[in-house]
This record gives C-alpha cells, sequence and structure tokens, in this order.
C-alpha cells in the first residue's frame, strides 16, 4: 500500500503556504484548528490505547492533548528537516499520558516534558516504534486526510486515486476496472494530490511520503 505516488517533492515542502490549514489555524481560524483535530484525533486516540489507556480515558486525554496543542501551535516550527508536527504532537500525547498515569497512581510514561513543545525533535525518536507500526500511522493519517477532501471530487475521481496511491494498483488495471482511460487516472491522481498539498502541505509534509514495504 501506499505505493506509486509521490505526494510531496521539494517545491511543496515549503514553510510556508498561505493556504493551509497549519498556517489558517496559527492565524486563529478555529474551523481551521478544527480540521488539524479531525485529522490527527484517530493518531493520538491510537498512540493513547497503546499506551494502555482504557477507550474512556483516552477520548478524555485526547481532548486534554488538543487544548494543548490550541495553547501552542504558535510556537511550532519546522527548522529542521526532521522536524514533524506528528512529532512535535506525539511530544504533548505522551506528556497527557504521562499526567493520567500519575493522576491514577499508575505507571509512568517517559516523555519529552512540556518543555519540549515549542521543539519538535526533542522528544520524538521512533527508535521505540517497528517500521511496521509507523507504516500503520502513517497510512492512518494519509487515509484521513483524503476522506477529509473526498466530498470535493467526484466518486470515480476518488475511487481511482484511492486504489493507485494508497491501495498500489497499476493505473492501468485501475483505469480497466473502473473503465475510463488511464490519462483519467492520471488526471485524478494528480487533482487529487494538488488538493492534499494545498490543504495539509506543511502539517504532513513528512508524513506523506512514499514508504517503503
Amino acid at each position: 500500500m501506499l505505493k506509486d505516488h509521490s505526494v510531496l517533492d521539494a517545491e511543496t515542502s515549503r514553510s510556508s503556504i498561505s493556504s493551509s490549514v497549519l498556517d489558517r489555524a496559527r492565524g486563529g481560524d478555529q474551523s481551521a484548528f478544527q480540521r488539524i483535530v479531525q485529522l490527527y484525533a484517530g493518531l493520538v486516540y491510537h498512540w493513547c490505547r497503546r499506551a494502555g489507556l482504557a477507550p474512556e480515558d483516552s477520548e478524555d486525554v485526547g481532548q486534554q492533548v488538543f487544548l494543548a496543542v490550541s495553547r501552542n501551535l504558535a510556537g511550532f516550527r519546522r527548522e529542521k528537516p526532521e522536524d514533524s508536527f506528528r512529532g512535535w504532537l506525539r511530544v504533548i500525547t505522551l506528556s497527557r499520558i504521562a499526567d493520567h498515569f500519575r493522576e491514577n497512581g499508575q505507571r509512568e510514561v517517559a516523555t519529552g516534558g512540556d518543555s519540549s513543545w515549542n521543539a519538535p525533535t526533542a522528544a520524538y525518536s521512533p527508535e521505540d516504534e517497528t517500521a511496521e507500526s509507523q507504516h500503520a500511522e502513517t497510512a492512518m493519517l494519509y487515509e484521513r486526510a483524503v476522506d477529509l477532501v473526498r466530498a470535493e471530487f467526484a466518486e470515480q475521481d476518488y475511487q481511482a486515486f484511492h486504489q493507485v496511491v494508497v491501495e498500489g494498483a497499476a493505473s492501468q488495471d485501475v483505469a480497466a476496472k473502473l473503465g475510463v482511460s488511464v490519462n483519467s487516472v492520471y488526471i485524478a491522481k494528480s487533482r487529487i494530490l494538488k488538493r492534499l498539498r494545498d490543504e495539509f502541505g506543511e502539517l504532513l509534509g513528512e508524513d506523506l511520503k512514499p514508504l517503503q514495504n
């Protein structure tokens, strides 16, 4: 899965995209901030459950995470290639999970602490994750990003995009299955990728690269 695509190249990894969700949220646009919540809520919940929290506790911690994000979003910057919003969010999530365990007299989770919220790489290290778990998390984000723009495209275009980009099917096979030309598949793919770049370019920059299985 997640084959046969190049979601973000050097040109689209620019640190400032005026129409992006992240820029609008930094400017105080609450609808843009809710877009970030919609995009990442599933991954935050996943992290909480993986840490051992019950479903209801995971939801509560998730609310605390995004409250912290709203208060500190202006401080997030991608100053180095390895910096990522996902890493910064993970620092905040682990800190809130640790708070939860301390408040309930349970084990603590090692984190970078609140002081590292403005340094995206300070506590985000993928060494504690397997390649499979990282791939699954990236796929989760990718699926969610596509879902958030799905209504803007014809169902046939969405199906062409999803089968080629997310499922890794060959463009020729998808064209035959949908009864359209290969060029139509390429056009659908290009249009939706551009929409994702415009909306989530900086926010998902490092998470929308092709993955090696």
